[in-house]
């Protein structure tokens, strides 16, 4: 109802006490493509959808490697991420060259979310209308956060933004949920390829409409402890996407036939994805 009043300017509060500008921003990052990303004590795995404005263009970059031990997942508008990627490069580069050893996570995660709310306190500047998820390894372990365009950060274990994400957000926790303790907690003795594929089966949630999770249209990129911040290609991506399809078949099948799914689910497709991904992959 304020909106056309309290709108113009990204430092006039709204008698609601809001900041339209900063909420106009957070909107964009909602309706950006979905984003997921999932930490263990070795390992991060980020994954994106991908969108193209038509079928005649290509497919956006969603993930971006920013240094050898982190990258960033973005939902919302590209250009702003990419501006604050270049900074993050560039601050990378400089922490390394200065001290002689890679930028701690936090200390950059930090500084992007300061530079990110000071467009929040001067007309001078629009908010960035991008969240981040920004996943690596330091010192201290593994880490993945998410930043937001009002400036704010969080550590997560699991994370999931753009549009849709919710329905990705219901997913995990209902698989990391303990029914002993109720409490949602990633276990850490999964391993790099179940991570991989509970990244694209809570993306295939976020897919719209009558579209389908393929090897073209998402993206996955991994870093570990020891294993440096790599995107995967295609043709690295398909064995997961094939097996990931094969069961929602098989689990169409287990429904129909009045089988239950719930309980032994996901044991069942840890053998189910590891004998499809192992076949996908020698041919």
């Amino acid at each position: 109802m304020h909106g056309n009043k309290y709108d113009t300017d990204v430092t006039v509060w709204s008698p609601e006490g809001k900041l339209h500008q900063v909420k106009y921003a957070t909107e964009a990052e909602k309706q950006g493509s979905a984003c997921c990303g999932i930490r263990t004590n070795k390992y991060v795995v980020l994954g994106a959808f991908r969108r193209r404005p038509n079928e005649l263009a290509s497919y956006q970059r969603k993930i971006v490697e920013i240094d050898t031990h982190m990258g960033i997942a973005m939902s919302g508008l590209t250009a702003d991420a990419r501006a604050l990627s270049k900074y993050m490069r560039t601050e990378c580069m400089d922490h390394e060259y200065v001290y002689g050893r890679k930028m701690p996570m936090e200390m950059l995660v930090r500084q992007v979310a300061e530079k990110e709310h000071f467009c929040t306190l001067t007309y001078e500047r629009r908010p960035y209308g991008v969240g981040l998820l920004i996943g690596g390894v330091d010192s201290k372990g593994p880490h993945l956060f998410h930043t937001s365009p009002s400036g704010e950060y969080l550590e997560y274990s699991a994370c999931t933004i753009g549009s849709r994400s919710q329905s990705a957000k219901t997913a995990l926790s209902r698989r990391f949920l303990n029914e002993e303790t109720n409490v949602v907690t990633v276990s850490d003795d999964l391993t790099l390829d179940e991570l991989i594929n509970i990244v694209l089966d809570a993306l295939k949630g976020c897919v719209q409409g009558d579209s389908k999770l393929t090897k073209e249209n998402c993206s996955v990129a991994v870093v570990g402890v020891d294993l440096p911040f790599r995107e995967l290609s295609e043709e690295e991506i398909a064995p997961y996407v094939n097996a990931l399809t094969q069961w929602i078949v098989c689990l169409k099948e287990m429904r129909e036939k009045g089988m239950e799914v719930d309980k032994w689910g996901w044991q069942s497709r840890r053998g189910f994805v590891r004998g499809n991904k192992a076949s996908g992959a020698s041919h």
